[in-house]
This record gives structure tokens, sequence and C-alpha cells, in this order.
């Protein structure tokens, strides 16, 4: 399984459903994937022409694993819908601003939980890109590389560990 390869034996897998469209219309309208509630959301046309995202294109791939970051912030005990609203409220959603994080060498101090959930979401999927599809879309140096490893060091090592993200 493919997030199995990230997310261990943290999520309980057969409860987490992917869903064609639904939530008022909103991943059709936005032609992006939600994942408020603890199942995914696809919009209809991703959905209708994906069936297994493991054969998808490496892009699919990671799109999968960062909604799929969203369920296990779920798990955790994150309030991940309000946690969206907040980041939508103050305007995070426009231009992708939500999904920004900076790997330069002074956050290498920075924790995982001091990034908000989309931040963290995308650094699980961007780790999981480039050590198990050997594909790096964001030209990661070395350095920003080994930065990602260190502040994903107690999610790699141990998914399960609450106490590494914080409930928002």
């Amino acid at each position: 399984m493919l997030a199995k390869k990230v997310f261990k034996d943290s999520i309980n897998y057969n409860n987490t459903k992917i869903v064609r469209g639904k939530l008022l219309g909103m991943p059709n309208t936005s032609n992006n994937a939600m994942t408020p509630f603890g199942n995914i959301h696809f919009p209809e046309v991703i959905y209708d022409t994906i069936s297994d995202f493991s054969k998808g294109s490496v892009d699919d791939q990671v799109w999968y694993i960062h909604e799929m970051a969203h369920v296990w912030q779920r798990t955790m005990g994150v309030n991940v819908a309000a946690c969206g609203i907040k980041i939508a409220l103050t305007g995070g959603y426009h231009f992708w601003n939500a999904y920004d994080y900076s790997l330069s060498s002074q956050n290498k101090q920075a924790k995982f939980s001091q990034f908000n959930i989309e931040q963290q979401a995308s650094m699980i999927a961007e780790y999981f890109s480039i050590h198990h599809l050997n594909h790096n879309p964001k030209k990661l140096t070395d350095r920003e590389k080994d930065v990602l490893t260190h502040i994903l060091r107690q999610f790699i090592y141990n998914p399960s560990n609450k106490g590494i993200i914080t409930s928002y």
C-alpha cells in the first residue's frame, strides 16, 4: 500500500475513503482535493480517471500522500477542518501561500509542530517524493533535503507518536 510506506500503521486505512466530489461541490470548483473529516474528497474528474493512486503518475502519488497526511493529522487529534478554515480566513489559500515553507539552514532547528497543516502535509509529500519515488520536483539541494529530513526525523522514526504534532 502506497501510504503505508510513509505512515506505517499510524492510520486505520480501512476507515479512510476516497470520495467523488461532495463537500458542497468545493473539490470540483477548486479542482483540488479536500480532507477535512478523515476522508479524501477528490474532484469528480480526478476520481473518475484515477482508480489506483499507486499506479498513477508521480504527481498523482505525491498528491495522494499529501491528502493522506491530512488523514494522519486527524488521526493524531488535529481538527483539520478548523485548521483549514483558519488558513482560509487569513488568506492562506490565495496563491498557495499556506503550503510554502523554508528549508534554509536556520530552519533545521524548527519543529514539525511549528508548521501549519498544509506545510506539514507538503513536507511529508516532498519527503515521500524524494525518498520513495526518487523524484525531486522542487529541485531541493542536498542541504535542503537534510533540513527536511531533520524536521521530519521524529515523524519518519515513528509516525504513531502523537507528541510530534500540535493539536491546533
